[in-house]
């Protein structure tokens, strides 16, 4: 057997032993996948056979459905450096929506005083807030063409850009 048919035939039977680990998270895959493009909610979250589905998550570890718990090294995709849950985090987050409230459809001093504490920390004059990272990219690259006057984009392949530059082209297959 050579060394590559060594490889299909590990990676066969680990694609095996993960299906057959993860029960729950593949038919709540099959699921989703009724209602869902790929099965989820961002191109990010899509795996091959199918991806884990979390139950929950504390700290710097997260619990499947099929009740295996992990250590998320990935920091949620996004900038989760306090893990998951953080009680600091959940106390401020139940402090503001019973002092102030939820989606209030207009600015806030909170959202001022936000926006002024970032500019002093990291020298800028200004902000902008968004709802997503891929809100952000778009938002980036509308100033980067416009004030560069130039319209094309670089990005690297097989990274993550958001739902902007993946949707429609990149990886994965499942949600094109």
């Amino acid at each position: 057997m050579s060394a590559l048919q060594e490889l299909g035939t590990t990676l066969e039977h680990a694609r095996a032993r993960y299906i057959q680990q993860n029960p729950k998270s593949k038919a709540l895959h099959a699921e989703a996948s009724n209602s869902l493009p790929g099965g989820n909610t961002r191109a990010v979250l899509h795996a091959d056979p199918f991806p884990l589905y979390i139950k929950s998550g504390h700290g710097y570890q997260v619990t499947s459905e099929d009740g295996t718990t992990y250590t998320d090294f990935t920091g949620e995709f996004t900038a989760a450096l306090y893990g998951h849950s953080s009680p600091v985090i959940r106390k401020t987050i139940t402090t503001v929506l019973t002092t102030i409230g939820l989606n209030l459809s207009g600015t806030t001093r909170a959202e001022q005083s936000l926006a002024s504490a970032i500019c002093a920390r990291f020298n800028v004059s200004k902000v902008r807030f968004t709802n997503s990272g891929t809100e952000a990219n778009l938002q980036a690259l509308a100033a980067a063409r416009r004030f560069t006057k130039k319209h094309k984009v670089v990005v690297f392949g097989g990274a993550y850009h958001g739902g902007v530059l993946g949707f429609a082209g990149g990886k994965p297959a499942a949600n094109n």
